[in-house]
């Protein structure tokens, strides 16, 4: 308890309870520190809490026996780029019918589709179909295809090797332009840049959208490739990247709640967009993946989770955090006192 001790002409000064460990303004001190320093720590912590450890990642696509390709009905590109290059693919005599992709929608009215779905392993170092390219229906490519939002919506088929009653708790997602070159090329100019990206699920007419990652890749890609005229592997080089889309424990909890981990009935959008590149010059013609008149590369990878552990530490960590809280609270006010007798001889 704190005494004030009034003073005529000398002023009044504070005395401090020799009960008390700490006075008011050191409690206020400690509760300052908590709230700026530990508190957020303790929220990140704890949002993460249960999340998987284990690494390892699977395809979340299946295989397709013979190579026989299996037309993809509700697969088509969102967004291409985000430029319109009608006029230039018109000038060249091109087919125009998609020379821009916005919404979901071409310029021609219709959509861009993802026509088939060849799943094979040895594509990329995991399992992998081909997409057509931003601007695959024309020959005479300008360059570049824009440097806003590109966007793809995927149907179930791509979930396929997801059991049904598995939660999953982040995405690794492979985009790799087909056709490699040897890495010491000079001629090829690879360049860091930086993007964001979001993840929309969708199930039962429903949606659930996770966004705000930011990435910086190089796009450089290279990795071991089979050669198959001379029998062994050769390091290539392409422009391609992969990006992981790493769930917290809060947002695991939320899909599985969302899709009840129905995984052959949930499809998803993949949208990337803000392109720039890291040393500050014009995006232009740089080089992406996903943009040119071919076909590229895609794989996804998940890594899975239990539900009830995520939500069994996250309820702890919460209560935690609310009792630390709310004893650090009671500590800077004059109920302190009446809290700590009220235990005493209890413990």
């Amino acid at each position: 308890m704190i005494v004030l001790h009034i003073c005529h002409k000398e002023g009044f000064g504070i005395a401090k309870d020799e009960g008390r460990i700490l006075n008011p303004f050191q409690f206020n001190v400690i509760a300052i520190i908590f709230i700026l320093g530990i508190l957020p720590v303790g929220v990140a912590i704890v949002s993460n809490a249960g999340s998987s450890s284990n690494e390892t990642f699977e395809s979340t696509m299946p295989t397709t026996p013979g190579l026989i390709g299996e037309y993809l009905n509700d697969s088509y590109w969102i967004d291409n780029g985000g430029t319109n290059f009608t006029q230039y693919y018109s000038s060249k005599g091109d087919f125009t019918n998609c020379a821009y992709v916005k919404d979901a929608i071409c310029n021609d009215g219709n959509q861009k589709g993802i026509l088939a779905y060849y799943g094979w392993e040895f594509y990329l170092p995991t399992t992998a179909t081909r997409i057509p390219m931003s601007h695959s229906s024309q020959s005479n490519y300008a360059g570049g295809s824009g440097n806003d939002e590109f966007g793809w919506q995927l149907e179930s088929k791509f979930f396929e090797n997801i059991p049904n009653g598995e939660a999953i708790d982040g995405l690794k997602i492979y985009m790799v332009k087909q056709g490699t070159q040897s890495c010491n090329e000079s001629l090829i100019e690879y360049t860091k840049i930086n993007f964001e990206g979001s993840l929309t699920f969708q199930y039962n007419g429903g949606t659930k959208t996770f966004d705000g990652y930011e990435f910086s890749k190089s796009n450089k890609y290279e990795y071991a490739k089979f050669d198959s005229i001379n029998g062994f592997y050769d390091y290539s080089c392409t422009y391609g990247f992969v990006l992981d889309f790493d769930l917290s424990g809060f947002e695991t909890l939320e899909l599985s709640q969302f899709n009840g981990d129905n995984w052959n009935e949930t499809n998803i959008s993949i949208e990337l967009d803000n392109f720039e590149r890291d040393d500050g010059l014009d995006f232009a013609d740089t080089g992406l993946p996903f943009a040119g008149t071919d076909f590229f590369f895609f794989g996804m990878e998940y890594k899975s989770v239990d539900p009830q552990e995520v939500g069994f530490f996250i309820k702890t960590g919460t209560l935690l955090l609310s009792v630390v809280t709310a004893g650090i609270a009671l500590a800077s006010t004059p109920y302190w006192d009446p809290f700590k007798n009220f235990f005493k001889g209890m413990v």
